[in-house]
């Protein structure tokens, strides 16, 4: 089963999934552009410490040029998207002639993510499971209820009956010997060839 692991990083009422690239607060997404969210990635995966200008251009724009009016665009639009921190302080701080700081704590996790494909069989062989012991226990409490292998022996009007239907044969009496029998019957003793050659 195919899986991978998804990285978080939860700062205040917000968890930003790097993987899924997504920022939700409160379980409701936040709209940011592409771009904005490389500039919120990078900031908090270098929270508390200042990140200048020139380090966050090559990260957010590794190949193309870029001036710091556009950086600090994002930050402002970030800024006005996170609202502020608790105390009333900003959660990305400008740090005068030097660049950005993101300010709040960041506490960064891992979360094993099974894809939907698998997680929907796995799903169909729990939900199979589960039938099957509600049907066992429903034959269990209602002794009518005829089982796929009970179903199967029932034999239909034209079927030749089970052994237990059949009438039991006439025992036999091992102590009678044929000539008794003959006898019973009325039929004659058997002649003996040397009683005929005589006569």
């Amino acid at each position: 089963m195919s899986q991978f692991f998804r990285q978080f990083y939860d700062f205040g009422p917000f968890a930003l999934d790097a993987s899924e690239r997504v920022l939700v607060r409160a379980g409701e997404p936040v709209h940011l552009t592409p771009k904005e969210f490389d500039t919120l990635l990078a900031l908090v995966r270098g929270a508390g410490r200042v990140m200048s200008k020139e380090e966050l251009l090559k990260e957010i724009w590794p190949d193309t040029f870029v001036g710091e009016a556009t950086l600090a665009q994002n930050v402002f639009t970030l800024r006005r998207a996170l609202g502020e921190a608790e105390g009333g302080r900003p959660f990305i701080e400008t740090v005068p002639r030097r660049g950005y700081r993101f300010a709040v704590k960041v506490t960064e996790r891992c979360e094993e993510h099974v894809p939907a494909a698998n997680a929907g069989r796995a799903d169909a062989h729990a939900f199979a499971a589960a039938r099957t012991d509600a049907a066992a226990r429903v034959g269990d409490e209602n002794p009518t209820l005829i089982r796929p292998q009970a179903a199967a022996d029932v034999t239909h009007g034209d079927a030749a009956p089970a052994d237990s239907d059949r009438a039991p044969a006439p025992a036999s009496d091992a102590s009678t010997t044929p000539r008794q029998t003959a006898t019973d019957a009325g039929v004659g003793e058997p002649s003996d060839g040397r009683a005929q050659a005589a006569a």
